[in-house]
């Protein structure tokens, strides 16, 4: 281990656990100072984090502004798992066309993007929400296997593949693209994993729970319009307690 890091956690936890906070907090707060503060020691690109080919977006030409990315194009902070080391404050979005973490450098005079090797990659946070990587030759899914958490249950769970997919069109002589959000489902149940492209799949994956699907669906009309998300999300968590 770095010495240079053996020596911010002798400190700080020296320092915290004087009895300032409580034991099981002092616990997860100094493991969370340790992680920032040994990243404003050792810089992030003189990590194993930076060791991936570089990004440059290749559709920067959408005719209505849309993007491949999740939610925004937008760099924001996250946080991600790899080679099973924890990284902080990475500034990071997520294409969810090619299904890649993007990271860039923090480095003021020299900005730089790097597509993360998917493989070394365990699970990363981005817009509050929680992904993990999930590589089951039975699901056949498409990109890199990243799913996010949605919902773990006791007997059911929730998984989203945030996908995007792209349409073409010429515009004087010019292809542009546009790009539209295509998300689909996958559910842990009875130990295995099932794709869930509508309602009728989730009837065929837990028959025993048929009325009770069909009913909440009646139920809850104007949720499954406007954000199946989270129609979904409410759905499972109704099944798994019931």
């Amino acid at each position: 281990m770095n010495s240079l890091f053996l020596r911010a956690y002798f400190f700080l936890s020296t320092f915290l656990c004087l009895g300032m906070i409580s034991y099981a907090q002092s616990v997860s707060v100094i493991d969370n100072i340790i992680h920032n503060v040994y990243d404003g020691l050792v810089s992030l690109e003189n990590t194993g984090l930076y060791n991936g080919p570089e990004f440059r977006d290749e559709y920067l030409d959408a005719w209505d502004n849309s993007h491949i990315y999740l939610n925004s194009s937008a760099i924001m902070g996250g946080t991600v798992v790899y080679n099973n080391q924890f990284y902080t404050n990475v500034l990071m979005k997520y294409d969810i066309l090619e299904d890649n973490l993007i990271i860039r450098s923090n480095d003021k005079l020299n900005h730089f993007q790097i597509k993360l090797i998917s493989e070394n990659i365990s699970q990363f946070k981005i817009h509050n929400k929680n992904f993990i990587r999930v590589m089951d030759e039975n699901l056949n899914m498409e990109g890199n296997g990243f799913l996010e958490a949605a919902l773990q249950g006791e007997k059911v769970s929730l998984y989203i593949k945030h996908v995007k997919k792209r349409k073409r069109q010429t515009v004087d002589n010019v292809l542009q693209y546009r790009f539209y959000q295509d998300n689909y489902y996958v559910v842990q149940y009875n130990g295995k994993y099932h794709i869930i492209h509508s309602i009728k799949d989730l009837k065929e994956v837990i028959p025993d729970k048929y009325k009770e699907i069909r009913n909440f669906q009646k139920q809850n009309k104007t949720l499954y319009r406007n954000n199946l998300d989270r129609f979904m999300t409410v759905l499972v968590k109704f099944l798994d307690e019931n």
